[in-house]
């Protein structure tokens, strides 16, 4: 009987050993499951941190790319304008050297006609 009551003991002091042992496997995988929460947390600040600088840069190229395209349209319509302002003037250089050549033509004609009268008086 005694070594009944012996055996009891012993597997209740095994059995209190299980339950320690269970709680401290629980309370482990608690603390694991609360590091890997804290863990993932970390993980999606730091994609998301990430992700928005991707995006601001991304927006800041954009926008340098308009600034660029703006600066391209605006020396595109300085050149053009400039481009006009030289044919206007060469148009104008034109006109007035036909009407100096018809100027020329008018006088060498009536230079000639005086010649002829002067001429024809002598």
């Amino acid at each position: 009987f005694v070594s009944l009551e012996l055996a009891t003991e012993k597997v209740e002091a095994v059995e209190v050993e299980l339950k320690k042992q269970r709680a401290q496997h629980l309370e482990d995988l608690s603390n694991i499951d609360d590091k890997y929460k804290a863990a993932e947390a970390k993980a999606k600040a730091v994609y998301t941190e990430f992700i928005q600088g991707v995006r601001q840069k991304g927006k800041e190229a954009i926008m340098e790319e308009r600034r660029q395209k703006g600066e391209l349209s605006n020396d595109v319509a300085r050149l053009t304008a400039e481009a006009q302002a030289m044919e206007a003037m060469y148009k104008s250089m034109l006109e007035e050297e036909k009407e100096n050549k018809q100027q020329m033509r008018l006088d060498f004609s009536k230079a000639m006609e005086q010649s002829e009268a002067d001429h024809a008086a002598a």
